[in-house]
Order: structure tokens, then C-alpha cells, then sequence
């Protein structure tokens, strides 16, 4: 009751911030990147330890580009390039409290550049694109009590690209907090008059 009293959603026993190191594979184009990386056996001993949330290109993986009206590649909606349309895989194991039990499970990217597929524990959980809207998963269905995977594939340009484009640099990864929180079971009831 006292944090809910500070008003301080970080000190809520309901919320998890899983930002931190994550593993991350970085490729060029998209027929490089891992299949099957998202399985819970996958080896990603090789992989490099990523800091979430953060740039690929700030972090030395690929190029930042800016551009004012003009696109970062041939405008030809909804096509983008696929010979070269860099990709990010990422993976990292996070806990669910015992206390969470009976209730709903949530993931929430708060902004992801431009496009991700999520997975939890090898199952494809869904798909969002637009990097500056908030994306959120219910995940309860895929996670178990205790430790987890969750696997992410960002791929630089998608269709939605094509409303980016802004006076701003083009950068690409996981650019926000990456939040798992729990919420008390949904109900519905109907009234009559």
C-alpha cells in the first residue's frame, strides 16, 4: 500500500523493469539472421551482450542515417529492401514471481525501431510495427512460474517505415523500457435496467 501511495509504479511488487544486458545477434540482411534462435535450446553462447533499451548504430552495429524528406532506401510503398534491411535478435531469460499466480501477464515494449516478432519460451506470442507507440503482449498463456525466455527479432525497415519519414535519424533496436507487470484476472458482468 505504501508504494502504491508514493505513486511509484517501479516500487510496485506487480511490475518488472527487465531492462539490462541482453543477448543480441546482429546481421545485414535478413536471409543472415538466426533461424530457430528463439527455441529454448538454441545456443547463443557466441552471442554478444547487448545493453536494452538501446541503439544498434549508437552501439556500433550498422550505420545511424539521417535524412530530412527523402527515404533511407528506394521509396516503393509498401516494398522495403530485403537484400539489405539489417536484423536484431535478441534473447533473455526473466522470472515470474510465485505471487503472480491467477493473475494476467503482460509484456510491454515502450518503443521498438521498426518492426519485432516476440516469442516466449520458443511460441510466437505476435508481431508490432511503429517505433514510437508502445507495444503490448498478453503473455500469460506463455510463461510459466520461474525462469523464461523471451526472444525478439527486430528487423530495421518494415512497411510502416514508410510513416517515418521525418526530419530525424533513422536508428533501429529496442529504444524504450521493456516492462512485465501483472494485472488481477479480467471480469465482465452485465447489468440489466
Amino acid at each position: 500500500i505504501e508504494s502504491a501511495r508514493k505513486g511509484d509504479p517501479a516500487a510496485s511488487v506487480h511490475r518488472k523493469l527487465l531492462n539490462g544486458n541482453w543477448k543480441f545477434h546482429w546481421v545485414d540482411k535478413p536471409a543472415d539472421a538466426p533461424p530457430d534462435f528463439f527455441k529454448p535450446k538454441y545456443d547463443d553462447s557466441t552471442w554478444t551482450s547487448f545493453p536494452v533499451p538501446a541503439n544498434w548504430e549508437i552501439n556500433g552495429y550498422g550505420v545511424p542515417i539521417y535524412t530530412d524528406e527523402a527515404y533511407p532506401f528506394p521509396a516503393d510503398p509498401p516494398r522495403v529492401p530485403h537484400d539489405i534491411n539489417p536484423v536484431g535478435s535478441y534473447r533473455h531469460s526473466f522470472d515470474v514471481p510465485a505471487h503472480w499466480a491467477g493473475r494476467q501477464i503482460y509484456l510491454e515494449f515502450g518503443g521498438v525501431k521498426s518492426a519485432m516478432t516476440l516469442w516466449i519460451n520458443g511460441k510466437d506470442v505476435g508481431y508490432s510495427q511503429g517505433s514510437k507507440t508502445p507495444a503490448e503482449f498478453n503473455v500469460t498463456k506463455f510463461v510459466k512460474p520461474g525462469t523464461n525466455l523471451l526472444a525478439v527479432q527486430i528487423i530495421r525497415w518494415s512497411d510502416g517505415a514508410y510513416l517515418e519519414g521525418q526530419d530525424y535519424w533513422k536508428i533501429s533496436g529496442i529504444e524504450r523500457d521493456v516492462v512485465l507487470s501483472s494485472r488481477p484476472p479480467a471480469r465482465s458482468s452485465t447489468s440489466r435496467p
